[in-house]
């Protein structure tokens, strides 16, 4: 019998109307289901303050005045913390970042971003505890914009590739941070 127009096969081999529009939809959704696994698996390009893209790069002086760029460390896993000198969380959170710029030494590069915060408070308040991390400041707050940070502290862990694998914002436990470090300096 030939059955064509309920889509199934006819005698003749040909193939009914419900059949060839369901071929295409089936087409049409595999090569949609490609191109998601093919966005989700290419890197995106253009940086943004969010996890899973690339850090957005900037440069701030050191107390030196030296000049930093987040792309120096590109190859290196970064810990980037803002905080500020009159931050009660950031002041606790300082020892935690300390004990593990100590532990992961040149494994892990720490760049404190003292959030509009002047070398008069920030530079004493470093030698008074013994941090030994980089501090750079950040007075016009052109890193502070481009993270778009809303509160201190913020600490963002950058991957070796230069891509944002954790965003915390507030105060952190050291066993919080230390995860998160350990995560960044083995790997995802």
């Amino acid at each position: 019998p030939d059955r064509a127009a309920g889509g199934r096969t006819r005698r003749d081999g040909a193939v009914g109307p419900v059949r060839r529009l369901l071929a295409g939809a089936v087409a049409v959704a595999v090569l949609l289901g490609g191109l998601t696994v093919a966005n989700a698996v290419r890197r995106p390009a253009e940086p943004r303050p969010e996890v899973g893209y690339p850090a957005p790069d900037f440069e701030l002086p050191t107390p030196e005045g030296e000049p930093v760029r987040l792309s120096d460390y590109r190859g290196r896993p970064v810990l980037l913390n803002f905080w500020a000198t009159w931050c009660p969380p950031c002041r606790v959170e300082m020892p935690h970042i300390q004990a593990v710029h100590e532990a992961y030494g040149a494994r892990l590069v720490v760049l404190a971003v003292a959030v509009q915060d002047d070398w008069a408070f920030t530079r004493p308040f470093m030698d008074r505890y013994g941090f030994t991390f980089t501090a750079l400041q950040d007075r016009e707050m052109e890193a502070t914009f481009a993270y778009r940070i809303q509160s201190l502290p913020t600490s963002v862990f950058v991957d070796r590739e230069g891509i944002i694998r954790q965003i915390w914002t507030g105060l952190m436990t050291r066993e919080a941070m230390e995860a998160a470090v350990r995560a960044v300096v083995d790997g995802y």
